[in-house]
């Protein structure tokens, strides 16, 4: 009997992953006002003209995943301008793709969005000097 339940408990526990798979999967087509993107504008635009249509409808009722990206946008933009990279900085939208994307990575270990917030914020301090520098070197050597 107690096979049994331990066998269901896994069937549960399996089921789980499913909210970080769908914040991984939603998080090209979110429109963020804040960041200039033409890349993830390309992927919205070839699939999901509704969210462009209805973003009045999406504001109101946003997912979990939307929430959990718009969090991580927010944490990662707070985090960049703590080290003086504001969204005016020419490196800016670079930056925060490749501390948003690091960030993510990370964050989908986690099995609950308990404590998520904190884990975004220090997720994203602990990467954000790494992911400056290197930018900063990438782009001036262009």
């Amino acid at each position: 009997m107690s096979s049994n339940t331990s066998h269901h408990h896994h069937a549960v526990t399996s089921k789980k992953p499913q909210p970080e798979r769908a914040l991984s999967m939603t998080c090209p087509s979110v429109p963020v006002h804040s960041y200039k993107t033409p890349r993830v504008t390309t992927k919205a635009s070839s699939g999901q003209k509704s969210v462009h249509e209805s973003k009045a409808l999406k504001q109101t009722k946003e997912s979990r995943s939307q929430k959990h990206t718009r969090m991580l946008k927010e944490v990662v933009t707070e985090t960049l301008k703590k080290h003086s990279i504001t969204e005016a900085h020419e490196c800016f939208t670079a930056c925060s793709q490749r501390l948003f994307e690091i960030s993510k990575f990370y964050l989908k270990d986690l099995k609950t969005s308990r404590g998520l917030f904190e884990e975004m914020k220090k997720t994203a301090n602990n990467n954000a000097v790494q992911v400056i520098e290197w930018v900063l070197e990438k782009t001036s050597k262009k």
